[in-house]
């Protein structure tokens, strides 16, 4: 059932019962002969034992069955058709469990004595749980109040499981939360879609709700108080923090819970439970306006809904006792609801932030994304005080623009803005800091208030090329920056490779291409000092580092050029420049190496395996002086690898066609993936599509290798063939440094992949793999990029 459906419709019941209830408890406290009174319908079961005495419920001695007007003895227990009194100063005990329709116990008086001993077993309800006395006449009457001096039902190994359809298990007419000694299980275990309502406060040692949805009120009966799930008070349960309550996956607590009228969970008064748990794929719906929660540990792995209909803003969840959790992490959160909602101070999320209702109010509030699975913050207005990006794995996806106002922290982590924008530190008082991490399909960056200096850890942007699938960082260094400075930085990603067309830069160098995909960058501010500009170009294919450059989009960038550095790994190309030419200024990676690219048509391309390795053949109309490159991916997901560099005079030709043997060795039912690239000498290159061939056995011995390499994410691959697995062989890994990581004898391949699995754990750099033993060598390089 919809939420806001079960909500309405409990609400509605809820209310016309409202005046009956109200009159028949005034009556009952005042009047007692005028209570509630309770007539036994025809297969109503009674206790029938002596004053102290102990029966089975099983047994039909302890039983009385009420049949056309007369008790008599019964022959056969009750089930869960029947409703069931147990009556003063007798005890009934299960040996198994058992099944009641309603079971009303005797709690008037001083001394009802103890009702109900579970053992170990559990009494399955599929009406309501009440408290009866006796009006002057001797008649049943409703009796408001749960025992709270004697352990009436227990032990705390046995279970009340509520069952069945929806329906009010517990009311506050005729039950209460002073059972202070209440030693028993409640379980919710109701039919798939049913919702069980909890109008009156409620004691147990534990609750679970397993199933279907319960529905916890605030009961207006008089003044208002929350139905409160609460726990024993007995010391011998410990002086701290006692109970739990668990809500299992797949079903889902509502609570109208909200200060002052009382807590959703709590052990007494001053006391908090020990644990509230939301499992995931559980849910908890907050309908209050200022919810609390009392307990000394709080788990919302499920989702978490705040649900407003009002005008008034809804708070977050709360505590108010010392040894409670203050709750700031939560899995998936969701708004609902017309009314307004006011974000926490802090907020930690490891899931999805939906905003399906209502306006968003920020409390000056710090957000942090944590965790390993991707999470979705889809919130049209998204804008919020600090912002803290820190995923070990997943992707974030931002369905709408985004604005920090202050501080922006880029720890570890993907963000995909989907064609969005961000916009950074709006209140001119806030700090941007980068880590690590990667932007994608990030459509404009607006930085508002620039600070003093840009260095590395403040200016260092983490674009993506979803196009060529590679980082493309974006990093400015720049000094003494006059106050009221901004940045707006756009990067467009579009296919392809631009060529000079006799773009000449102003150190005389000729460029011959450049990227399409290009930043876009404007100021805002008078500011006119020097800023330098630099690019991430680690997927260049350079022969020399001097040919990398920056250029701008069909035309020579501003500024001068600056060498290209290699910096931790990292490649970059600079630019210095003046912030006043910062209006509309494009910038891309070049290259001022002359290549032989020429646009050709790819025909009949195909990959075949043979005895040797994998056949390649392609047909094209290339011309004279044109250079064909062959690029190999070992599988779905990894990077490319150059395969083949070569004139295609100096190729296997018959007319149109070319031909190319992969000797690839030492593999077997792997998928590989082959591009063609033709290189001319007038200024274009030309692309082929990818196309692929799973292979069989392509036989010979294999050679060690480990990839993805260079290495971004996912899984290592590491591949020793067996003549390196007799015992005798060492393997040593040192990084460029020198440092040794690893130095062991290789025996298995269990090692093998033991030593795969925590590859990736290790920092950015290059490694060296040697393997030696009496026979064979090899060395493996392995560049680890993230």
């Amino acid at each position: 059932m919809d939420v806001l459906m079960c909500i309405s419709l409990l609400r509605c019941f809820l209310s016309s019962r409202l005046f009956y209830l109200v009159f028949a408890s005034l009556l009952l406290w005042l009047y007692p002969s005028y209570s509630q009174q309770i007539f036994p319908v025809s297969g109503t079961y009674r206790s029938a034992l002596a004053v102290g005495a102990v029966g089975d419920w099983g047994d039909p001695l302890t039983w009385e069955v009420f049949q056309e007007g007369t008790w008599s003895p019964a022959l056969v227990p009750p089930s869960r058709v029947n409703d069931v009194f147990i009556l003063r100063g007798q005890e009934v005990r299960l040996s198994e469990s058992a099944e009641v329709n309603s079971l009303h116990l005797f709690g008037q008086g001083e001394s009802p004595g103890r009702k109900l001993n579970l053992q170990q077993f559990d009494l399955n309800i599929y009406g309501a749980l009440r408290s009866i006395g006796e009006d002057l006449d001797g008649n049943w009457v409703i009796h408001p109040n749960a025992h709270p001096s004697t352990d009436w039902i227990y032990p705390e190994q046995g279970s009340l499981v509520f069952r069945g359809e929806s329906r009010v298990v517990v009311d506050r007419s005729s039950w209460s939360g002073l059972t202070n000694y209440s030693r028993f299980m409640v379980r919710f275990n109701p039919e798939p879609g049913a919702v069980l309502t909890v109008n009156a406060a409620f004691k147990a040692n534990a609750f679970i709700i397993e199933s279907g949805t319960v529905y916890q009120t605030v009961n207006t009966e008089g003044t208002a108080a929350t139905s409160t799930f609460s726990f024993n008070i007995h010391d011998s349960f410990g002086v701290g923090a006692y109970g739990s309550l668990i809500v299992r996956s797949g079903a889902r607590l509502i609570s109208e819970a909200s200060a002052p009228d009382g807590q959703i969970l709590r052990r007494t008064g001053a006391r908090p439970a020990a644990e509230f748990i939301v499992e995931e794929d559980a849910e908890l719906v907050l309908l209050g306006l200022r919810p609390q929660l009392e307990a000394a540990s709080v788990q919302l792995d499920g989702r978490v809904t705040y649900l407003n209909e009002g005008v008034q803003n809804q708070q977050f969840l709360a505590k108010t006792f010392a040894e409670s959790q203050q709750i700031t992490t939560y899995h998936t959160l969701t708004f609902a609801g017309v009314g307004p909602k006011i974000l926490p101070s802090e907020l930690i999320l490891h899931g999805d932030f939906l905003v399906e209702g209502g306006s968003v109010l920020d409390g000056g509030t710090a957000l942090t994304l944590l965790g390993v699975e991707d999470q979705l913050i889809d919130w049209d207005g998204f804008r919020l005080t600090d912002l803290s990006v820190s995923k070990s794995g997943g992707l974030v996806r931002m369905a709408h623009d985004a604005e920090v106002m202050r501080d922006l922290s880029m720890e570890a982590g993907y963000v995909d803005f989907e064609g969005n924008r961000l916009l950074l530190n709006t209140l001119a008082v806030g700090t941007y800091r980068y880590q690590q991490g990667y932007w994608r399909n990030l459509s404009g960056l607006d930085l508002h208030h620039l600070a003093n200096t840009l260095d590395d850890l403040n200016a260092v942007f983490p674009f993506f090329d979803d196009i060529l699938g590679s980082p493309r960082k974006l990093r400015l260094l720049a000094h003494s920056i006059t106050s009221n400075q901004g940045l707006s930085i756009e990067y467009l990603q579009q296919p392809g490779v631009g060529y000079g067309a006799g773009l000449i830069d102003h150190d005389g160098k000729e460029i011959v291409y450049y990227l399409h995909s290009h930043f876009v960058m404007n100021r805002t501010g008078d500011h006119e000092g020097e800023l330098e500009v630099w690019i991430q170009g680690d997927d260049m294919v350079l022969n020399d580092l001097s040919d990398l450059r920056i250029s701008g989009d069909g035309e020579v960038a501003h500024g001068l050029h600056r060498e290209s550095v290699v910096q931790h790994t990292t490649l970059w190309a600079g630019r210095l420049l003046e912030f006043e030419d910062l209006s509309a200024a494009t910038f891309t990676l070049a290259s001022t190496e002359p290549l032989s690219i020429l646009p050709l048509e790819w025909a009949h391309l195909s990959a075949t395996e043979v005895d040797g390795g994998v056949q390649i053949t392609w047909q094209s109309e290339a011309k004279e002086g044109t250079r064909f490159k062959l690029v190999r991916a070992l599988g779905a997901g990894v990077p490319f690898d150059p395969v083949m560099d070569a004139a295609s005079d100096s190729l296997g030709r018959e007319g149109a066609s070319f031909y190319f043997l992969d000797s690839l060795q030492g593999f077997s039912e792997i998928r590989v993936f082959y591009q063609l690239i033709a290189l001319y000498e007038g200024g274009t290159v030309s692309e082929s599509p990818v196309f692929a061939v799973t292979v069989k056995d392509s036989g010979g011995e294999t050679t060690a290798a480990i990839f993805p390499n260079p290495y971004f994410s996912g899984p290592v691959n590491l591949i020793i063939p067996p003549r390196f697995l007799r015992g005798d062989t060492r393997l040593i890994i040192h990084d460029s440094r020198g440092k040794l990581w690893q130095d062991r004898v290789l025996e298995s391949q269990k090692q093998v992949m033991d030593l795969a699995a925590h590859l990736a754990e290790l920092g950015q750099g290059v490694y060296f793999f040697h393997l030696l033993n009496k026979q064979n060598s090899q060395t493996i390089k392995w560049l680890k990029k993230y």
